[in-house]
């Protein structure tokens, strides 16, 4: 079947489509190769099989915990389908396709302004008595990543809830700890709530994108040119960063410093990025931080373990950082308590646990203190918090 990929109210290519398994199999034509998603064209020219890549990559992972037992209730093949029959739409761009002949508009369609269904959020999540309503009005067909999540309309805002691993389920704390974190050390992010349901914890936050923008990943607008054989991925992605007209530098550097201050193993080119207006295609700055929540061994027991995307160990990647004026030790530590307590909420992880992750967060502050005053050794500091 034939459709129209669309961004915003503009028709960006004619695609051949797979009905049962919702890929894209053929690209016929582009009309608008400016509005093509970043990252799919080389020298200007769309590369079929980049864009076939990236349709994939924004669908659910088949990975996902539970997503059998959602395309059997709805009768899908694949995950891919699952975009396919929600039209490709997400809350955070403006890209979606139409059958080719419709008229369609994205005002009409679009879910920044239009309620939608929660039965595929529901069915996500794991409810057995989802909501009524059609199931393919919906953005949850469209949320990467591997922990149990759906978008919910709270007070007509947009919230992205999402679960934790099995069987500590102790992502939703760390997110909720880190955006304390933030908060004291006045670091552009995404806040982020704890919340309850079926006496499981889910962190819940606000939805950054608006129906005027697009969140472009970090690996989009890394691969937006070929990184030279002699430049660092590091380097190429603030260079690709300065070329949309953002110095992403000191943003970046304060994300790494908390990723380092959490043991954040999976910070990966696709939670972080720029945010661009979706009209006239102009960058309008960094993403604010969001997605920390696997960290403090959340998935390994590893006492050390590696990191990403730029550097396999975290003291190689705090090296990254070329400056650290803006940390303030005090107001980390003064953080403290109040991430105690979130950890502590109806004593869900255990005293012990929580215990080891605050020494730890402790012990990591005072080795970022260290590198501020140019220590060439990290020595653990002198105790501040218990």
């Amino acid at each position: 079947m034939e459709f129209q990929l669309m961004h915003g109210e503009v028709q960006v290519a004619d695609v051949i489509m797979d009905d049962d398994l919702g890929i894209i199999t053929e690209v016929v034509d582009v009309m608008s190769p400016a509005d093509l998603p970043v990252g799919t064209a080389c020298g200007g020219t769309l590369d079929a099989g980049w864009l076939k890549a990236w349709w994939m990559r924004r669908s659910i992972p088949d990975g996902r915990d539970g997503i059998g037992g959602v395309l059997d209730a709805l009768d899908a093949p694949t995950a891919y389908a699952l975009a396919m029959r929600s039209k490709g739409l997400s809350l955070s761009d403006q890209y979606w396709i139409r059958e080719s002949g419709s008229d369609d508009r994205w005002r009409d369609a679009n879910l920044f302004d239009h309620p939608f269904s929660g039965t595929m959020g529901d069915l996500l999540l794991g409810s057995s008595a989802p909501e009524e309503g059609d199931p393919y009005d919906s953005p949850d067909g469209t949320t990467e990543g591997m922990l149990r999540k759906r978008w919910k309309i709270i007070d007509g805002e947009r919230y992205l809830v999402k679960g934790g691993n099995p069987p500590s389920f102790q992502e939703p704390f760390n997110e909720v700890a880190a955006s304390a974190l933030m908060d004291a050390l006045g670091i552009p992010h995404t806040e982020y709530k704890l919340v309850w349901i079926d006496d499981l914890p889910y962190s819940i936050c606000r939805d950054f994108v608006t129906r005027d923008t697009d969140l472009v990943s970090a690996g989009r607008i890394a691969s937006s040119q070929a990184c030279p054989n002699h430049v660092s991925l590091y380097e190429h992605y603030l260079a690709m960063c300065n070329g949309f007209g953002i110095d992403a530098r000191r943003e970046t550097e304060m994300m790494l410093t908390v990723d380092y201050i959490m043991m954040n193993t999976d910070r990966h080119m696709n939670n972080f990025g720029l945010i661009r207006d979706a009209s006239s295609l102009e960058y309008i700055g960094v993403a604010p931080i969001y997605d920390t929540g696997t960290s403090l061994w959340a998935d390994t027991g590893k006492p050390e373990p590696g990191c990403k995307p730029f550097r396999r160990t975290f003291d190689e990647q705090i090296g990254l950082v070329s400056t650290l004026d803006w940390f303030d030790a005090d107001a980390a530590y003064g953080a403290l308590p109040e991430i105690r307590e979130g950890l502590s909420e109806r004593g869900f992880l255990g005293d012990g646990k929580v215990d080891a992750m605050m020494r730890t967060l402790e012990r990591r502050i005072g080795r970022v203190e260290s590198l501020k005053r140019d220590v060439q050794s990290i020595p653990i500091p002198r105790k501040r918090y218990m």
